[in-house]
């Protein structure tokens, strides 16, 4: 087993319109925008990143935009859904926003399920969980999301998986109908992973309105190092360490294809913009900063 998951970093979700997104994220969800920069491969398109007020590992949501990308074809082999927490009793005001949306219960937990601009599924739940602080923006800081809850991962079948979650640090804690959670060992308060069986289901395309991966966080570069080479014992194709200059990572897949990352929790989206205007900038990976001009031209307004 993998020493050192201390929780979720990050999700990555796909999209066409950055600024739909980015409203969205700030305005119908209360995040912050904690960076505005672009994919390091394709810096004509805008990698956004959403939090709590400083970007805390364990509530960032990064959208990768591509306008003339195709929408996804749900199914398994990706992740379902993506859910924040909010304070309990704060899902009655949430509904009176969003008339219409639909409320249910998992896990003893009363849930509001939103879509986003590419139909991606977002689930508010009434939880105790969430590692960040509420950002004084466009929701009332009573009610506004505290951090990631959980996020859904979608398969045929569950054996290979779960010996995958095992395997990173986390344990089954739970079961209702067709999806199993777990929980981190070391820490079950940390966000949650939800395993749905869904042979139903036909094989996901990826698109906009997916989730491209889920990062788990680790704390530092060593404990990066340790679990690449753990995972290429165990047998997976791991990618090397790729300097992302707000994390370092590693990319690998799981058994029925769903893409997952493990990222540092250092050093964080103050590394090139002061925290008082996070997010304001377009801050741009070095290699790219002499195309800076022409790069913040071609980019779609927000």
């Amino acid at each position: 087993m993998i020493e050192g998951v201390t929780g979720l970093h990050h999700v990555t979700t796909l999209a066409r319109d950055a600024a739909a997104v980015d409203t969205f994220c700030t305005r119908a969800l209360g995040l912050r925008r904690v960076k505005r920069t672009v994919d390091p491969e394709a810096p004509d398109s805008h990698r956004l990143y959403y939090g709590d007020g400083s970007g805390t590992p364990g509530t960032v949501v990064a959208c990768a935009a591509y306008p003339a990308l195709r929408r996804a074809r749900r199914g398994v082999g990706e992740m379902g859904h993506v859910a924040h927490a909010v304070p309990r009793g704060a899902l009655d005001d949430w509904a009176r926003r969003y008339r219409g949306a639909r409320r249910d219960t998992a896990f003893g937990e009363a849930r509001l399920h939103l879509t986003g601009p590419d139909g991606e599924a977002v689930l508010l739940v009434e939880s105790d969980a969430g590692r960040g602080a509420p950002w004084p923006g466009a929701i009332d800081a009573a009610i506004a999301p505290r951090g990631l809850h959980s996020v859904s991962l979608r398969v045929a079948q569950d054996e290979e998986t779960d010996a995958l979650l095992r395997f990173l640090g986390y344990t089954a804690v739970n079961r209702e109908g067709r999806v199993s959670r777990y929980s981190l060992a070391a820490d079950p308060g940390a966000a949650l992973l939800d395993l749905d069986r869904r042979p139903d289901m036909p094989r996901a395309i990826p698109g906009a309105g997916a989730v491209h991966h889920v990062a788990l966080a680790v704390p530092d570069l060593g404990a990066l190092e340790s679990a690449r080479g753990g995972l290429e014992e165990a047998g997976y194709a791991v990618t090397s360490v790729l300097d992302r200059q707000y994390f370092h990572a590693i990319h690998f897949r799981g058994p029925e294809g769903i893409f997952f990352c493990l990222a540092t929790e250092a050093p964080g989206f103050a590394a090139d913009e002061p925290m008082e205007s996070l997010g304001e900038a377009l801050c741009l990976p070095p290699q790219h900063e002499p195309s800076r001009g022409r790069i913040d031209a071609g980019l779609p307004p927000l």
